[in-house]
């Protein structure tokens, strides 16, 4: 399977003409928070065929590549509308190697010592897709784990989540 078309300019630099160059390639590549984010997604819909993709080009194609995740800190409400200062806090050298059980756990112990989404004013008003929205306009990582919210989600159960329920056994948003 392959993944998107970065990997398969990751896996033939020749095809792009900046890529030719092994030094810029090591240095626009040199951190991600895309690959940890959609192994996170893998991980937590149970697709471990993308899971091992990742793992696999993480380990083959990115070694010296540090994988991050984002999370909101007590300045982030003061920051991330406007993006005047630094804020959040950073998770690096998420190794994929161990499979998506140790990623989910090493996020779970993360998350429940970084409550400060839960905080932001808008997740508070029920309208959290805003962090997303301010995210990609001042292009800002998706924040980690537990922010994710997604169905099987170990990071935080349905009840205690603050913008979902359960119905049926699935999950809606408010």
């Amino acid at each position: 399977m392959e993944l998107f078309h970065l990997h398969y300019a990751l896996e033939t630099p020749n095809a792009n003409p900046v890529g030719k160059d092994a030094k810029y390639r090591e240095t626009v590549t040199n951190a991600s928070v895309l690959y940890p984010l959609v192994a996170l997604l893998g991980a937590l819909l149970k697709d471990d065929e993308l899971f091992a993709v990742l793992a696999t080009l993480q380990s083959e194609t990115l070694p010296y590549s540090n994988f991050q995740y984002w999370f909101p800190d007590a300045a982030t409400e003061d920051n991330l509308y406007t993006n005047h200062d630094l804020h959040g806090l950073t998770l690096s050298d998420i190794g994929l190697q161990d499979g998506p059980d140790a990623v989910l756990k090493q996020l779970s112990a993360e998350c429940d010592q970084l409550p400060d989404f839960w905080k932001l004013s808008c997740v508070q008003q029920g309208r959290w897709p805003l962090v997303l929205v301010a995210c990609r306009h001042y292009r800002l990582p998706i924040p980690g784990a537990r922010e994710c919210s997604l169905p099987n989600s170990i990071c935080a159960p349905m009840s205690d989540n603050p913008f979902t329920s359960r119905r049926a056994g699935s999950m809606t948003l408010r």
